[in-house]
């Protein structure tokens, strides 16, 4: 079977950062873009506020999963709708009659990034990361864990 290359697209707040939502506590923060696809998919990355880890890919938002999810079931309605219609049509002669209707496609539209959170510098791996404005708690890097106090990292 021929390999099927889907395409999607995250949406960016104005500094380019990719929402995260953290597979335990649930609360939100954001990376880079750049960051994010450097991501390396065999480690395990860190929760900004409980510090909890977990695999590179157990961070989307559940609308950025919804987004993709919609978009590789897409890919199999359309063959489907292509493919299974054609050879249905082939059956379709004077005694026997075949009607067909195409499976509907799924919505792939996804909510624009909003310009919340605050940028966060983290020493410890020379990269930053957006919180949330009322987070007063310990700040645990995304890329490495370290632990780093809340008063000491905003950048304006």
């Amino acid at each position: 079977m021929d390999k099927i290359t889907l395409n999607a697209h995250l949406p960016l707040d104005t500094d380019n950062c990719i929402r995260r939502e953290c597979p335990y506590c649930k609360r939100e923060f954001k990376i880079r873009k750049s960051d994010f696809e450097s991501l390396n998919h065999e480690n395990e990355y860190f929760c900004p506020y409980c510090g909890q880890s977990a695999d590179a890919n157990e961070w989307f938002t559940t609308a950025q999963k919804d987004y993709t999810m919609n978009i590789a079931a897409n890919a199999g309605i359309d063959l489907i709708n292509k493919e299974l219609t054609k050879s249905l049509k082939k059956l379709d002669s004077r005694s026997f009659r075949v009607k067909t209707r195409d499976v509907p496609r799924r919505n792939e539209l996804i909510n624009p990034e909003n310009d919340d959170m605050v940028f966060f510098a983290l020493p410890c791996c020379n990269k930053q990361i957006k919180i949330s404005e009322e987070w007063d708690g310990t700040i645990y890097c995304y890329f490495c864990g370290f632990p780093h106090d809340r008063k000491g990292g905003e950048d304006d």
